[in-house]
């Protein structure tokens, strides 16, 4: 019996009508302790422009500490290097230390000036990190070996802190005949990769805004979290990663697996701009269901502009790995 299956469907053209809106400046910092205050000055661009310029001519940005004028910032550009965009600037020997407050004020040609503030946070008071393997009964997960992680560390009382965690695994690769470097790889563990990270403490469960994200908070949240759940105590906190992946070696090469973590003390700009962040973009594997999210309104501390300038304080801690009976990398 033939059988014929007919099938139609129609499209509908919809003419988007935008008011086009004028660029603004764009200023962008991530600050630390240790570290010369660096920021990125740029310009919007309309979302329909078929080129994004966002270069900006006479760009200068001054560098207030606890309202004391510190300076003005060089201009800083890494030249043939396509990571680094143009409008990078520094300020050598502007060092921030713990609670002071940082104020940057940006002007450039055919621009009004623009400013943001933003609070170094205290130091994260990391005591130590513990480490399980075990093999899940998940099927999610294919029965692959896992790493669970619980740190525990102190939150400061009497005030509000945020936090966030990161894994990332680090490979060296060193030559066995004279026992040289020769290269590294990394990644950050997320949902969306070959190495996944999944927030399974509770803590994560808090932080979004979005309806559509209440059952997605432990894969999609960025590792961000406040202490609203244990203010002023001490807390350990749990994460999960997969797969394992051990160090080896062939006939060649040796390589050395590590993975670091890092738990950040983050400034309340930091946490807010990553909670937005998280509430627009949401995968789960090759699917996006960033149509099906409730509208989130863009995230800015800069008076005048757009960007964010933030502060952050690192915990580190690197999980070095054993080496494999052979020269296979994953722990199946």
């Amino acid at each position: 019996m033939a059988v014929t299956l007919l099938q139609t469907a129609c499209t509908r053209d919809v003419i988007l009508e935008l008011p086009y809106t004028l660029p603004s400046l764009v200023l962008n910092a991530s600050v630390t302790t240790g570290e010369d205050v660096t920021a990125y000055l740029s310009k919007s661009w309309f979302l329909l422009d078929s080129v994004m310029d966002s270069e900006v001519t006479g760009g200068k940005i001054s560098v207030y500490v606890n309202d004391v004028y510190r300076g003005t910032m060089q201009n800083s550009d890494i030249f043939r290097d396509s990571v680094f965009t143009k409008g990078r600037y520094i300020l050598p020997g502007c060092l921030l230390n713990v609670g002071d407050r940082l104020r940057l004020e940006a002007e450039a040609d055919g621009f009004d000036a623009v400013y943001a503030e933003t609070q170094m946070p205290d130091s994260v008071q990391l005591l130590s990190i513990d480490t399980l393997r075990f093999i899940s009964s998940d099927k999610t997960y294919k029965r692959q070996e896992q790493m669970r992680l619980y740190i525990n560390f102190t939150d400061e009382a009497n005030k509000k802190n945020y936090y966030r965690l990161s894994v990332e695994k680090v490979i060296e690769k060193w030559r066995n005949r004279d026992h040289t470097f020769v290269s590294k790889e990394s990644s950050l563990g997320s949902y969306t990769s070959d190495f996944y990270l999944i927030y399974e403490d509770p803590v994560f469960q808090y932080v979004a805004t979005n309806p559509t994200l209440q059952q997605q908070d432990a894969t999609n949240c960025w590792g961000t979290f406040s202490d609203d759940m244990f203010n002023g105590n001490q807390y350990t906190l749990k994460s999960v990663f997969y797969p394992i992946q051990t160090s080896y070696i062939d006939f060649d090469y040796t390589y050395k697996v590590y993975y670091d973590v890092r738990l950040m003390s983050i400034s309340e700009e930091y946490y807010n701009y990553l909670t937005v962040i998280r509430n627009i973009s949401v995968s789960f594997g090759e699917a996006y269901i960033n149509g099906l999210l409730e509208p989130s309104a863009t995230y800015t501390n800069v008076e005048g502009g757009f960007g964010v300038v933030a502060g952050y304080q690192v915990a580190y801690k690197r999980i070095v790995m054993p080496f494999g009976k052979d020269s296979s990398s994953m722990s199946e």
